[in-house]
């Protein structure tokens, strides 16, 4: 399911925001199927995202024509992404509601292919977030079609992963589990070894996500020799400077 549609909120996006001072070019990225562009300022592009900074240096055809294709990625969802880069509200809908557990995982997951560590790091503690809410609310967005999305679009070692079934053993009651047998086997091995060590203290917390900075070193993605653990950031201010 793909978060809930911004197509009006795209019809302004030509408007640079509080980032309207920058003085380098822009760059048209077409995305999906029906090349849906965003015009973003390439300083802005590669100072963000080490996959942009990669595609626009040297000789390369993107680098020189201005115009990269995401043709397998979702607008709306990278509207979200756009909407981060110039440090607007990316949690909300257009409608002003939270954005879901799956669309969450799913702007983690486009920020990881983009390389925008700091942003997926923004996604993961808003999923933390969700993770310590009571189970009656965590039940609606944290379901089998998202953890069969998240382990089909992710590889072992996924940090994503690692949350997504920390929660679910940690949180989840165990017919949360029927599903996943055909759904998502692995996360059903993961989970089960999540359980077997932590048999006591389960639903006894406290759960590995609950303190800040032991959440950080586990779930965050830091750059060789940098941390964001002694001042986490606050999920849903848009500000993706802090932790870059």
């Amino acid at each position: 399911m793909s978060p809930p549609s911004t197509t009006s909120r795209r019809s302004n996006l030509s408007s640079p925001g509080p980032h309207g001072g920058l003085t380098s070019e822009v760059v048209t990225i077409l995305v999906g199927p029906t090349e849906t562009p965003f015009t973003i300022h390439r300083g802005l592009l590669t100072s963000k995202s080490a996959f942009f900074n990669a595609a626009l240096a040297g000789s390369w055809q993107e680098a020189t024509s201005g115009t990269i294709r995401l043709s397998d990625e979702d607008p709306d969802l990278f509207t979200l992404y756009f909407l981060w880069m110039y440090d607007r509200v990316w949690t909300k809908d257009e409608r002003g509601e939270e954005l879901t557990f799956n669309a969450c995982c799913r702007l983690y997951v486009l920020a990881d292919k983009l390389a925008s560590e700091a942003l997926q790091n923004l996604a993961i503690d808003k999923l933390r977030e969700y993770g310590m809410r009571p189970r009656s609310e965590l039940d609606v967005g944290f379901n089998i079609e998202t953890i069969s999305f998240v382990y089909g679009a992710t590889l072992r070692g996924s940090v994503l992963r690692k949350l997504v079934v920390d929660i679910l053993a940690w949180r989840m009651k165990i017919p949360s589990f029927k599903g996943l047998i055909d759904a998502a086997p692995e996360c059903l091995y993961d989970a089960l070894r999540v359980c077997t060590k932590h048999m006591d203290h389960l639903n006894k917390g406290p759960s590995p996500y609950k303190d800040k900075s032991a959440f950080c070193k586990k779930y965050h993605v830091h750059r060789d020799g940098d941390t964001c653990c002694s001042a986490p950031p606050n999920p849903g201010t848009g500000d993706g400077k802090s932790q870059a």
